[in-house]
């Protein structure tokens, strides 16, 4: 999809598209709202509020925390006619994330998962809050849960990395290579598509 290739205004006008055909299909607001929140910029209909944005010289927090009021609003609206909708509960944590209001983030991620017991995105999401939160046994209990899960989305390497990261600060350095060397192969394998093992260089002598 456009969203995955990161090409998230394409991804904006195909949701619009589809919302236009479908005006009930929550998860097409849902998915225009994240592929917003990638762009920096409020989807379709908050446009004119993006180019008043551009015009001030307000800081960029304070920039980031107008946009994320209406992204707030945004999902908030969507959460009134589907309260059980879990995939908001991890947006509005990822925006939580944004603006460093971890416990925020924490308490949206915990709602997630009571909604939806395995839902691996919401268990890697939270693990990246345990990480804010110096609970590196959470954070890495959580990456487990997430891969128990099967989670194999595009930025699996992240996971990988944010483990590494947190056995690392346990001094748990065996793991912490293992997990650094497998995010890396991840990482290669996302950007070129073939394994790191198929461009090995020989040394010249």
């Amino acid at each position: 999809t456009y969203h995955d290739l990161g090409e998230y205004a394409k991804a904006i006008e195909a949701y619009v598209q589809g919302i236009d055909r479908f005006p009930t299909y929550n998860e097409a607001y849902f998915n225009k709202g994240i592929s917003g929140l990638h762009l920096f910029i409020r989807p379709e209909e908050y446009k004119g509020f993006v180019e008043i944005m551009d015009k001030n010289q307000a800081n960029e927090r304070e920039n980031k925390i107008r946009q994320y009021d209406f992204l707030h609003d945004f999902y908030k609206n969507i959460t009134k006619a589907s309260a059980d909708f879990a995939p908001i509960y991890v947006a509005l944590g990822k925006m939580h994330d944004s603006l460093s209001e971890y416990q925020k983030a924490l308490d949206h991620l915990n709602r997630a998962i009571s909604l939806a017991p395995n839902f691996a995105l919401a268990y890697f999401q939270r693990a990246n809050i345990h990480v804010h939160l110096h609970k590196n046994l959470d954070a890495i209990e959580d990456c487990n849960k997430a891969l128990a899960l099967g989670y194999n989305d595009y930025d699996i390497f992240d996971l990988y990395y944010t483990r590494g990261h947190t056995f690392e600060q346990l001094s748990q350095f065996d793991e912490s290579v293992a997990d650094y060397r497998k995010a890396t192969e991840l990482e290669w394998f996302n950007d070129f598509g073939v394994p790191m093992s198929d461009c090995s260089v020989s040394n010249a002598s």
